[in-house]
């Protein structure tokens, strides 16, 4: 199981011909899903600090938001000596214009082919994240109980919880994780 997968919004993006990406500092944005109401992005970013150019995994929403949202994200850079995998997981209070992001990685070095974080040209980034709760306009502070807390669709180690004896439309299954239930 990877670390990305206890994200119930998660996945590989995979950047073809990086360097030219970084050399117009343009990087394509891909839709990645709905959590919230609010339709997510994942992209990277390239930023120059002290004469030194990173480039770094960013999450946005593309839209002006009056919440903050407490979140949980996770990105990786891939690297073909999947030890050298640079790796971030952060818990996060999020602002109105601020983006989670992922540790910096410096543009020389992998840009190297020779250092292993392309192949063929590409960059592959894992990312996974999670909205835990949300502060609206009132600031009171409410759980996100509408969206998957993790991805409990695609494991195996998940129990799900339905009473039949509900008569209503709108009631929905528990999905939970083994460990948390106590018998």
């Amino acid at each position: 199981m990877t670390e990305r997968s206890k994200y119930p919004i998660n996945g590989i993006c995979r950047f073809e011909n990086v360097a030219r990406l970084i050399e117009n500092n343009n990087f394509p944005e891909n839709s990645i899903g709905w959590m919230c109401g609010i339709e997510w992005y994942f992209s990277l970013r390239t930023k120059e600090i002290n004469d030194i150019t990173y480039i770094y995994a960013f999450l946005d929403s593309r839209v002006e938001r009056s919440e903050v949202f407490n979140l949980r994200s996770f990105f990786s850079f891939e690297s073909q000596e999947k030890i050298k995998n640079k790796k971030s997981e952060h818990c996060v209070f999020l602002y109105h214009d601020e983006s989670p992001r992922g540790h910096y990685l410096k543009v020389d070095k992998l840009i190297d082919e020779e250092n292993g974080w392309l192949s063929d040209g590409a960059l592959s980034v894992e990312y996974g994240f999670c909205v835990l709760s949300i502060q609206d306009d009132d600031e009171i502070w409410k759980f996100n109980f509408y969206d998957s807390l993790f991805d409990c669709d695609r494991k195996q180690n998940m129990i799900r919880l339905e009473d039949k004896s509900w008569r209503f439309d709108d009631c929905l299954p528990l999905c939970t994780h083994k460990q948390v239930l106590a018998v």
